[in-house]
């Protein structure tokens, strides 16, 4: 349920946001907090900042190759725990003592089945377009550029462009995961999952806001005006949360 809602220029980089929300909630004495963010809020200073105090986080990961995530995280062997039909995690620590870094994998066999029929349409797309493109080096770097087919394809020294197997594999492996960091010890890899897909719960309000009550677009001008609409919204979802609980 909502309770508080912070509005920022549209100028402001996410990870500058954690310390102002942290000094906003000082005044109001919880005895304890968990914030939760996606990837777009990791960095190391933020983790800093969100741990100082006690203070626990639970954060989305970045899959990024040549990181922790992928080197050490994702190639962990072991069993995934079913927690729903759509949610099985796995819990992975990294490194040892104090210094220990606490990951959950988490992952929707349900959306890795979509992720996977969904890559097989992209590919049988792409070698129809790799068919007749010979003698076209133009169309050969809008594919690699593309952000849809680009990830599959590699280029030979004769300037050819394939579909990189390679990487199709290194793409399946994660239909359906992701992975989550904590410095939380208390709660369970379930806990932690489901603490998760609340974010994703409010990332789908936004969305229904934004595109299902066709709000957009706004002619806002005034930073009065801008700052009553994100409150009327918050207080309506708000009010949703309600009845549902109800």
């Amino acid at each position: 349920i909502p309770v508080k809602s912070w509005v920022f220029p549209g100028s402001t980089a996410d990870v500058s946001t954690i310390e102002r929300v942290k000094e906003d909630l000082r005044g109001w004495r919880l005895n304890r907090c968990v914030f939760v963010t996606d990837a777009g809020m990791v960095s190391e200073d933020n983790l800093k900042s969100l741990s100082a105090g006690g203070g626990r986080y639970i954060t989305a990961m970045p899959c990024r190759r040549g990181t922790e995530v992928v080197e050490e995280v994702l190639a962990r062997p072991g069993r995934y725990r079913e927690v729903a039909e759509n949610l099985e995690v796995k819990e992975v620590w990294v490194g040892d003592g104090e210094r220990r870094r606490r990951y959950v994998v988490c992952r929707n066999p349900i959306e890795a089945r979509r992720e996977s029929a969904h890559r097989e349409e992209v590919l049988a797309e792409l070698e129809e377009k790799l068919a007749g493109m010979k003698g076209h080096p133009k169309k050969a770097c809008r594919l690699i550029s593309s952000g849809r087919y680009g990830k599959y394809l590699r280029k030979l020294k004769s300037g050819e462009v394939r579909i990189s197997r390679a990487k199709v594999k290194e793409h399946a492996k994660r239909d359906g995961i992701w992975v989550l960091r904590t410095n939380d010890e208390t709660l369970s890899s379930e806990d932690l999952a489901l603490g998760y897909k609340q974010l994703m719960r409010v990332e789908e309000c936004w969305r229904t806001m934004k595109d299902g009550l066709d709000i957009r677009p706004v002619y806002h001008r005034t930073e009065d005006r801008i700052r009553a609409h994100v409150y009327l919204c918050v207080l309506g979802l708000m009010v949703e949360r309600v009845a549902e609980k109800a």
